[in-house]
């Protein structure tokens, strides 16, 4: 009977033990979600906002632009219900992989939506680049989506206590990895907006023509010397090879 009865309480301790580790995991994938979803609502209004006030500046082709407010629109929905899905999984998981797994499906779903997201900020942006509205508009992004980062930063400082407070350090050890990732890629979809914001038609010329460049390089034809084959390159006195 004291075996059965050390037997239960390991198997509750393990029990508490994985409950806190899940909790601390959730909580961090919470804090991710809302600041995923938030992100998306700070662009889409952005986009949105300087669409419509540049519509009514320049009546022409004001129906193309309205598509696109459309467009962005869908864009926005796209994310909220990613948000919706991955809350599902966050609900159903019941080990650390699976609230693993739920969280970088999100992180997929989310940096597509954002890269779609970052093409219509920088066609709303674009030609007005040096404008006063392009500085004031490019200053309220700039400021929606710092209170997006610091709300982040907020939410998982108090993962980070709860996870301290409850003296379980797998739960620590497993939810700073959890929010360490979810961090990076939140870092990459508000860099991928910033990049759109500030990006112009000299670096999309700049861009093609190293591109091109790259390409004309990778198809040089290569030669055989003296049974090596050798890559011919006009920029270099010298050609190495490996003997075949």
């Amino acid at each position: 009977m004291t075996d059965n009865m050390n037997n239960q309480a390991e198997n509750q301790a393990e029990n508490n033990n994985n409950d806190s580790v899940l909790d601390s995991l959730k909580d961090a994938g919470e804090a991710f979600l809302v600041a995923g979803g938030r992100l998306g609502d700070v662009v889409g209004d952005f986009t949105k906002r300087f669409k419509e006030e540049r519509t009514a500046e320049q009546p022409v082709g004001a129906h193309m632009m309205a598509d696109e407010v459309d467009a962005n629109d869908t864009l926005v929905q796209q994310m909220k219900a990613a948000v919706s899905r991955a809350r599902d999984s966050f609900k159903e998981a019941s080990s650390k992989d699976e609230y693993k797994n739920a969280s970088v499906a999100f992180a997929g779903d989310a940096e597509g939506i954002v890269r779609d997201l970052a093409g219509s900020v920088n066609r709303a942006a674009r030609g007005t680049k040096d404008t006063a509205q392009a500085d004031e508009a490019r200053t309220a992004l700039n400021d929606a989506v710092s209170q997006v980062r610091e709300g982040f930063d907020k939410a998982v400082s108090q993962v980070r206590d709860r996870a301290a407070s409850s003296n379980n350090a797998e739960a620590k050890t497993e939810s700073e990895g959890f929010i360490n990732d979810a961090r990076g890629f939140l870092d990459n979809m508000i860099n991928r907006i910033s990049d759109a914001l500030n990006r112009d038609d000299a670096d999309d010329i700049k861009d093609a023509a190293n591109s091109n460049a790259e390409q004309a390089h990778a198809e040089k034809p290569a030669e055989v010397i003296d049974g090596e084959v050798v890559n011919i390159d006009d920029d270099s006195d010298t050609s190495k090879g490996d003997s075949i």
